[in-house]
């Protein structure tokens, strides 16, 4: 991932986790939040897909939920 932060020209820099949580296919509904100025900077959150019932503890189940908390008010 650092790699690509060096190797990364341009004016707006998008990253994938490998889980595929946000489907690429999303990606240019992140960049026209960010062309139409309605933030400086974008963020996804696996809160808000469908998950299967098993597919997070519930310690980081809190824990995501804190940070996504964190970064809306932030």
């Amino acid at each position: 991932m650092w790699t690509g932060f060096r190797a990364a020209r341009g004016d707006v820099l998008m990253i994938l986790d490998a889980d595929l949580t946000v489907m690429p296919e999303e990606l240019p509904m992140f960049a026209s939040a960010l062309t139409s100025g309605r933030g400086d900077f974008v963020n996804g959150s696996r809160l808000v897909y469908p998950m299967q019932e098993d597919a997070m503890k519930f310690s980081n189940m809190i824990g995501n939920k804190f940070l996504d908390w964190c970064f809306r008010f932030c």
